[in-house]
C-alpha cells in the first residue's frame, strides 16, 4: 500500500478531475485505471486533514493544537505494522516528537521534514532545496541534501523501503507526505532557474513556478508506478493519492468539472 498525500493541491489541479492549467498524465492514469473518489472531503486547512487521515478520527474527537499529534494517538501506521507490514513515513512530518513520536505512531523506516513543533517553519530553513533531512533519530548532515531537492530524496528513501521490503517478501505501507506544491512556488530541477534561485522559506516566492511544481509532483508519481511496475507487483499494489485542501491563495486555475 502506498498513500501519497500532495501539499497545498487542490481538486481542481487534476486533468482527470476537469483541471485545464496544469499536466498531470500520471495522475490521470492512476485515475483511469482505478477508482476517483469524487466526493471525498478534507479540512480547509494542512494539519487537521492530516490528523484525521492518519488516525481516522474527526478534529473534534483528538485534534488539539496546529502541528501536533498527541503520540499515545494510533494511527493507520500502527494498524498495519501490528499486522505484519513494513511501514514507512517519508516526507513532511510537522506532527512533533522526532523519532519518538513517529516510531511510537507506527512507522518503522522514516526521512522527514519538519520533526519537531517549531515556533517558526523558517528555523527548519528551505523545504525544497538544500532541505533539512531527519532520519534515525537525528538529522543528516548538510552534505546529504546540499543542492538537492527534497522530494527527489524522499521519493528514493521510499522505492529503497520498497526494495528492501520486497527482498524480504514482506508486505509494505508507505506514507508519503510529499513537499510539494506548498509555498513558496519556486523551480524545480527541470526548471533552468533552479541552480540559482534563492529558496527562502517564505520568501522569494514566484506563482508562475505552480504548474511546473504540479508537472514535477507528478513526475515523481510515475517514478513510483514505473518503479512497481518493474518489480512486477502492480497487481498486489493500492496506490492512493490524495492532498490535504486546497491550492495556496493567489493560485488561480482553469477548471471544468467532468
Amino acid at each position: 500500500i502506498i498513500f501519497i498525500v500532495a501539499d497545498d493541491v487542490g481538486y481542481e489541479v487534476p486533468t482527470c478531475n476537469g483541471g485545464q492549467s496544469y499536466s498531470t498524465p500520471n495522475l490521470d492514469a492512476i485515475a483511469n485505471k482505478g477508482i476517483r473518489f469524487t466526493q471525498a472531503h478534507s479540512a480547509p486547512m494542512c494539519s487537521p486533514s492530516r490528523i484525521m487521515l492518519l488516525t481516522g478520527k474527526y478534529s473534534n474527537r483528538n485534534y488539539t493544537t496546529w502541528g501536533y499529534l498527541n503520540p499515545s494517538e494510533k494511527t493507520i501506521g500502527n494498524m498495519l505494522k501490528d499486522a505484519g507490514y513494513n511501514t514507512c513515513y517519508t516526507g513532511k512530518w510537522q506532527l512533533d516528537g522526532g523519532g519518538t513520536s513517529i516510531t511510537k505512531l507506527g512507522w518503522m523506516n522514516y526521512s522527514v521534514w519538519l520533526p519537531f513543533l517549531l515556533p517558526a517553519e523558517s528555523m527548519e530553513g528551505s523545504r525544497y532545496k538544500s532541505a533539512k533531512i531527519y532520519e534515525g533519530g537525528g538529522y543528516l548532515p548538510g552534505s546529504a541534501s546540499k543542492n538537492k531537492y527534497s522530494d527527489d530524496i524522499f521519493t528514493s528513501y521510499l522505492l529503497n523501503f520498497i526494495d528492501q521490503s520486497t527482498q524480504q517478501d514482506k508486505p509494505f505501507f508507505a506514507y508519503y507526505a510529499m513537499m510539494l506544491c506548498h509555498p513558496p512556488a519556486a523551480p524545480t530541477p527541470d526548471d533552468p532557474e533552479y541552480a540559482t534561485w534563492n529558496f527562502g522559506t517564505t520568501g522569494n516566492g514566484d506563482k508562475t513556478f505552480y504548474p511546473s511544481m504540479v508537472k514535477y509532483m507528478d513526475k515523481k508519481i510515475g517514478e513510483i508506478v514505473a518503479h512497481i511496475d518493474s518489480l512486477g507487483i502492480t497487481n498486489n499494489t493500492i496506490i492512493i493519492f490524495t492532498g490535504d485542501n486546497g491550492c495556496p491563495r493567489g493560485i488561480h486555475s482553469e477548471f471544468d468539472d467532468v
